[in-house]
């Protein structure tokens, strides 16, 4: 049986004034590079202050530049900056098997609709949950996680494929994030997918799931298939993306200390997709998660 703390012990006090120093969730534009603590507390002054002159040294991005076509973008023929994300994490193939909504939603791409080619949205209600002590909530509150929601939270989220930013809402409450890539260095240490919510920076390895759209199901339903067959027929239709490590302003987080967002995005049909994120910690347990159903419709 796992042990957790309680909220009166010291690693509660630590938790509780490690998550007060906090930020705007709308200012994804910090980045991490190299970073020694004697530059903690200018690195903090100038991101309070609104600069954004700290630059990254590992993370390799490169513009992207706007091309219009008949009032509408040509997104769907030009690698974005989440595209290359994407395909760094997943592999190129990966990606462009995906499910095409799924697929361009996530990279930032735009269908075309009538000639033009239009951005996309994702709407869905996700259910949301907060751990089950006061501890965890307060953490997810002061944390700016979205609010509980066990009726199902109101939620829209849309990419600004110049920017890597996914903006989320729920409930009309903003939760943004930058999805970029870290390379290491070091030959032996591992690289990630790195998500950023303010100061605080994630890093994730990408693993695709395999399986098969409902429209296939239903298809293979009616079909004399063997089960090997179908088995064979199966692609990919999500990913889930698995936490390895944590940075507070450039400065790795100790593991006992870090949050694990872990979670997937799985294709339930062409346009929708089911997701879940559990936000936790190996001490306190669960502080936070979502799930539900998302559909990619056309702005």
């Amino acid at each position: 049986m796992k042990r957790f703390i309680t909220p009166s012990s010291s690693n509660a006090r630590i938790f509780l004034s490690f998550f007060k120093i906090m930020t705007s969730p709308n200012a994804t534009d910090l980045r991490f590079g190299t970073c020694s603590f004697s530059h903690f507390h200018n690195i903090q002054k100038q991101y309070e202050s609104g600069c954004r002159s700290f630059h990254c040294n590992k993370l390799h991005s490169q513009s992207e530049s706007n091309d219009d076509l008949n009032f509408g973008s040509r997104r769907s023929h030009m690698e974005t900056k989440l595209l290359k994300v994407f395909e760094f994490g997943l592999g190129k193939n990966h990606v462009q098997a995906l499910p095409e909504y799924f697929m361009k939603f996530h990279t930032g791409q735009h269908v075309e609709h009538h000639n033009y080619y239009r951005p996309l949205i994702a709407r869905g209600h996700l259910v949301v949950t907060h751990g089950n002590n006061w501890f965890n909530r307060l953490l997810a509150k002061i944390g700016g996680l979205p609010k509980e929601n066990l009726k199902g939270a109101e939620v829209t989220v849309t990419v600004d494929e110049e920017q890597g930013v996914w903006k989320r809402k729920f409930d009309g409450r903003e939760m943004n994030s930058k999805w970029e890539i870290w390379k290491s260095r070091n030959e032996s240490d591992e690289s990630y997918v790195v998500e950023s919510f303010g100061p605080f920076a994630f890093g994730f390895k990408l693993n695709p799931i395999y399986g098969k759209l409902t429209e296939e199901i239903d298809q293979n339903a009616t079909s004399n298939k063997s089960d090997e067959i179908q088995q064979q027929e199966q692609h990919i239709i999500g990913f889930e993306h698995s936490f390895r490590k944590m940075w507070f302003f450039n400065v790795p987080v100790p593991a006992m200390l870090a949050l694990d967002p872990s979670g997937k995005s799985v294709c339930v049909n062409s346009r929708s997709w089911y997701v879940e994120v559990n936000i936790s910690n190996p001490l306190i347990g669960t502080i936070c998660s979502y799930k539900g159903i998302m559909t990619a419709e056309k702005m």
